[in-house]
């Protein structure tokens, strides 16, 4: 036979439980509560529990019921609904031969989730997200870096920043490089086409070998360094070999702005003045990283042998001369 679960003491052992539409609290009971001391109110039809030292405890049927927690997890911490995407029909006014016109309200409410916020890629190189986000993570923290993301179909990351002055400051500080591979970087703004654009300059570290040391000046290098392109910045070593004839003297060492429609030397000779005569200096160029250069279409970024445009040709050729 088997006993009737009402009469076991460990039916009123909860302290909290919800049963049905009634919300239980039960305070005051142990295992040593009577099952005889739990009898129902003749006034509001609600269980009481009486106690051995005249304590009558009641079970709360008052607390109202959350109709909008539709988990038990948000019944017990009380968490609200996130916000909801008002997903419905919506007509709007079609002009310019155009098959559907977005609203102007909802582009500028969006964009106002992308400010401070730079976008760009890397030239040449396919490098991984986890990549690119280990690296701002521990190099763009400083500038208050907020979080990253990578658009796939388009090979575009983007870089949420906390204020436009951190996001300034990280553009001011670059150019930045991934592996050797320049990171093309520009600040998003409304309207913006987030397509990778045609590179035709771009900033490459060179180092200059076999530079005499009465070329450690600001004309002596600036001559040379125009050959190749324009000069942005030298490194230190190089700038106090300049400024104090003293130090690192083996090679120069500098930042320059190269131009797809320049050629990229790999020497330059140089005429040296002597007291009496005329000298050359030659000059090894090292491209720390060089880019592919397209002397067809002249940017950097590929080959002339996969240029776009050449291949767009070749096609062309090939439908006119089957």
């Amino acid at each position: 036979m088997v006993d009737d679960p009402r009469k076991s003491n460990d039916c009123v052992n909860k302290v909290v439980g919800n049963f049905g539409n009634m919300n239980l609290k039960l305070t005051g009971l142990g295992n040593d509560t009577p099952k005889e001391n739990i009898v129902m109110s003749p006034a509001k039809d609600e269980p009481v529990i009486a106690s051995g030292n005249n304590k009558v405890t009641t079970i709360d049927n008052s607390a109202p019921i959350r109709s909008d927690l539709t988990s038990y997890a948000k019944l017990v911490i009380g968490e609200p609904r996130r916000k909801s995407v008002n997903f419905r029909t919506l007509i709007a006014p079609v002009g310019n031969g155009a098959d559907v016109a977005i609203l102007f309200k909802s582009i500028r409410a969006i964009s106002k989730w992308f400010s401070n916020t730079a976008y760009g890629f890397l030239l040449e190189k396919r490098v991984t997200y986890l990549v690119v986000a280990n690296y701002v993570r521990n190099t763009w923290t400083k500038y208050r870096l907020v979080k990253s993301m990578l658009n796939s179909s388009n090979g575009l990351f983007f870089f949420k920043f906390s204020s436009k002055d951190g996001l300034d400051a990280m553009l001011e500080n670059g150019p930045w490089f991934i592996r050797n591979s320049a990171f093309i970087l520009k600040q998003w703004n409304l309207n913006v086409n987030l397509q990778k654009e045609d590179v035709g300059n771009v900033l490459v570290l060179i180092k200059f070998h076999g530079v005499r040391m009465t070329l450690f000046s600001g004309d002596g290098l600036s001559i040379i360094v125009t050959k190749l392109g324009t000069p942005f910045i030298l490194d230190s070593y190089t700038f106090d070999m300049c400024m104090q004839s003293w130090g690192r003297s083996s090679f120069a060492e500098s930042m320059i702005e190269l131009r797809a429609d320049e050629e990229l030397k790999d020497t330059i000779v140089v005429s040296m003045p002597k007291l009496i005569g005329e000298g050359f200096n030659m000059i090894r160029v090292e491209y720390v990283w060089k880019p592919l250069t397209c002397s067809s279409c002249k940017v950097f970024g590929h080959d002339p042998n996969v240029c776009p445009k050449r291949i767009v040709s070749d096609v062309v050729k090939s439908l006119n001369n089957p």
